[in-house]
């Protein structure tokens, strides 16, 4: 049992060293269309799922529970993905794992600026100056996505790759000779007990961002071969019997603990306030004005976020640009303009829906709307942003 992630900037080179180190270890290579189809499978939103793992989150997005539960299906499936053998995640699902404590192999690539303008270049076909500022702008959002998701900064990692040093084929037989070195059979079996206790903790949480009745609490969770702990703030005295019998329903759990009170599966079908501690029903009062309290300081927070993004955004100087949806692998020299299908398949396989005007390429900031409008003329009014062919997308419509 192996876990390897591969991180680093977009366009240096990551993907590629994955790609070589798959074939050469025989590991399996997992991809965000696997992980988005498998979570996409419990009942999340495919579009949102898309969003959350692509596209460059908002301030706003911190403190939305929409976006932390898109999230949180993400990791759950990831987890089902990298227990079950020996495995390698780059970009995002690198990215996604960053934070968590868990025993895997960080593999940092790096290639300087210039490597990565050239690299942009051949593979979007931009010329160099909106390649470099293309590059500005994927930094910054990565940056952005990476605070969002709780990782401030990048760990150390275990092997660092200069790809502006080395070929990569040497990088390949680099990383392959230090991989093997340091998977022996001792470690194997750790770090698959290491494994499936993540995925057990994450289907917990799936399961309760997913349950109507316990999708607004935010619990710590832990896993010991299927000894479940579960800690945090219960608003209502229900609660705790709500997350006792949806953690019941998850594969894996054997014993389970809630705020220091073990219960067992009668427990947590029981009647609503029987099992719970006497201390619950002396500090139920102040819980509930305290909750209350809380909600309201919560409810203006946003408000003041929300208004403040709007404003912002408002008074910005909107454009209307009309164009063709097309995609940044090819753009104006898209075989087939025309198709539809053709334009989306370029996407899936990793570029961008842009706007071509005649006279440059616009990436639009909703992709979602976009995919609708594939191949198609549309009047586009947004704001662009300084420095980069990029729009923030107002409204989209068919000429």
């Amino acid at each position: 049992m192996s876990l390897i992630l591969i991180y680093g900037d977009r366009f240096s080179g990551q993907r590629e060293l994955a790609h070589a180190l798959a074939e050469e270890l025989g590991y399996r290579l997992v991809t965000p269309d696997v992980v988005i189809e498998r979570a996409a499978a419990w009942g999340a939103s495919q579009q949102e799922l898309v969003r959350v793992l692509a596209e460059s989150p908002g301030l706003r997005d911190r403190f939305l529970r929409k976006t932390h539960s898109q999230w949180t299906f993400l990791c759950a499936a990831l987890a089902e993905e990298i227990w079950q053998g020996n495995v390698i995640c780059h970009g995002e699902l690198a990215d996604l794992l960053l934070h968590q404590e868990l025993p895997v192999t960080r593999i940092q690539v790096f290639a300087s600026v210039g490597s990565r303008v050239s690299a942009v270049v051949q593979l979007l076909r931009y010329d160099e100056p909106e390649a470099a500022a293309f590059l500005k702008f994927a930094d910054r959002a990565r940056r952005r996505w990476l605070r969002v998701y709780g990782v401030h900064g990048e760990p150390a990692p275990d092997l660092l790759v200069n790809l502006d040093r080395i070929d990569l084929r040497e990088a390949c037989d680099t990383v392959a000779t230090f991989i093997r070195m340091r998977s022996t059979e001792a470690v194997r079996s750790a770090d698959y007990l290491f494994l499936e206790n993540f995925a057990v903790a994450f289907r917990i949480r799936a399961a309760l961002a997913m349950d109507p009745a316990t999708r607004h609490l935010e619990l710590g969770i832990s896993s010991d071969r299927g000894r479940v702990s579960m800690w945090g703030h219960l608003p209502e005295p229900e609660d705790f019997k709500e997350a006792q019998r949806v953690a019941w329903t998850v594969p894996g759990v054997s014993e389970l603990e809630l705020n220091g009170e073990a219960g067992g599966q009668a427990e947590a079908t029981g009647g609503a306030g029987d099992h719970l501690p006497l201390s619950w029903q002396r500090v139920r009062p102040t819980l509930l004005a305290t909750g209350a309290g809380l909600a309201a300081v919560a409810f203006f927070v946003l408000l003041f976020f929300w208004v403040g993004s709007f404003v912002e955004f408002s008074l910005a100087d909107s454009q209307v640009i009309q164009g063709v949806v097309t995609d940044s692998r090819c753009g104006s020299r898209h075989p087939q303009t025309e198709n539809a299908q053709c334009v989306r398949a370029c996407v899936s396989r990793g570029g961008k829906y842009v706007l071509d005007d005649g006279k440059g390429l616009y990436e639009l900031s909703s992709q979602h709307d976009a995919e609708k409008f594939a191949a198609r003329k549309v009047r586009v009014r947004g704001v662009l942003e300084k420095g980069a062919h990029y729009v923030h997308v107002q409204s989209m419509e068919l000429l």
